[in-house]
């Protein structure tokens, strides 16, 4: 996870639980350590698998 443009790695309560949430519905998930943080990409995007 990179900090932020303004050198932050802050997340809302509220994104965090938004993320609790999607990866309930993705057994790939599982097991995995996801760092995240607050910006404009959107939490489905993010979760998508990377090639």
């Amino acid at each position: 996870m990179d900090p932020g443009p303004d050198g932050s790695r802050a997340t809302s309560r509220s994104n965090t639980a938004s993320v609790a949430a999607a990866v309930l519905d993705l057994p790939e998930t599982a097991g995995r350590t996801i760092e995240f943080r607050d910006g404009t990409l959107p939490i489905a995007a993010a979760l998508e698998p990377q090639p």
